[in-house]
């Protein structure tokens, strides 16, 4: 489901809509214990597009290293 709708929010071109839609997806990768790459790059490169990244490449990072994230639990 994360997947069609990351693949939707990339034909309307909302950048924010997908970076949430990555993190919900990383999120729950993270919760069932299966492998967050190439995820993690994906988000990175979606989080990269936003004028300032670096208020959005921390939330990616707490994933990574915490398995769980901001939304959360989503």
């Amino acid at each position: 489901m994360r997947t069609q709708q990351i693949q939707d929010v990339n034909a309307r071109g909302k950048i924010y809509d997908e970076f949430e839609a990555r993190l919900a997806q990383l999120s729950l990768f993270a919760q069932t214990g299966q492998p967050l790459e190439p995820h993690l790059s994906r988000a990175g490169d979606v989080a990269r597009k936003f004028r300032h990244p670096e208020c959005y490449l921390p939330a990616i990072e707490q994933i990574a290293t915490s398995g769980n994230g901001p939304l959360g639990g989503v």
